[in-house]
């Protein structure tokens, strides 16, 4: 059986493994990223925010991946990767619901909350289309020398003090080894589930819920408030 070693193993090549298995690389360290599914695949979107716009330009700069720059700004990202999908964040609407109630606006806004989130296209924050970004990434681990493995199903057969695991991938089997494991696997809480480990939040008191999806053919919510004759002309952007 072929083997495969490593100082570190990722599990799920999402944005997050993609981007730590680059900085580990940057390092000098031995990384292998290993991916259940294969790119591009569905992920729900990201927003991201001036803080994590300051943050990726950190990372960027302090282990030397200058292609990531461009990412923490739409304008750069626009004229740095025109084909890679991406969005302009005008900021966040919230608009609050009653149960078995029509939303009724009203003249003070009482139940409206708008914030900008930037002032000028070529600094605003960015939307991920996250089957592109996260293929991007992935890609620009496996130039910087990352072996990448997607379409994967992995056993741990042995946990600490070093990890092996078992690897199949389409008609292959290797045995992989390394000192350190990453789990980016995100929902799918690789680790978690491997060595039976509760991750359910039991203690949170929160009784509450959300949607998170992509839909189709949905009307805008412009046209609803039209409808309603709400008063927009103090919103800070079109909603």
């Amino acid at each position: 059986m072929r083997r495969e070693v490593a100082d570190i193993g990722i599990v799920g090549a999402g944005f997050a493994g993609s981007l730590m298995a680059m900085i580990l690389a940057r390092q000098g360290r031995s990384v292998v990223l290993l991916e259940k599914g294969k790119h591009p695949r569905f992920a729900l979107g990201e927003a991201s925010t001036p803080f994590a716009n300051m943050l990726f330009r950190e990372l960027a700069r302090r282990y030397d991946l200058p292609r990531l720059t461009p990412l923490a700004k739409y304008g750069p990202w626009k004229r740095a990767y025109p084909e890679l999908p991406t969005g302009l964040k005008r900021g966040f609407s919230f608009f609050q619901h009653h149960a078995g109630r029509t939303f009724r606006p009203t003249t003070n806004h009482r139940e409206e909350l708008l914030v900008a989130a930037s002032s000028a296209n070529e600094t605003s924050d960015t939307h991920w289309y996250r089957p592109a970004f996260d293929e991007f990434l992935a890609a620009e681990a496996s130039g910087l020398g990352v072996p990448y493995f997607d379409e994967t199903e992995l056993t741990v057969l042995q946990a600490a003090p070093d990890w092996r695991l078992q690897a199949r991938r389409s008609c292959e089997t290797f045995d992989l080894r390394c000192r350190f494991l990453i789990d980016a696997s995100g929902p799918g809480g690789f680790l978690a589930r491997a060595l039976a480990i509760d991750a359910q939040p039991t203690t949170m008191r929160t009784n509450s819920w959300s949607i998170h999806a992509h839909f189709r053919s949905v009307r805008k919510w412009k046209n609803v408030l039209d409808r309603l004759e709400a008063n927009q002309a103090e919103y800070p952007y079109p909603c």
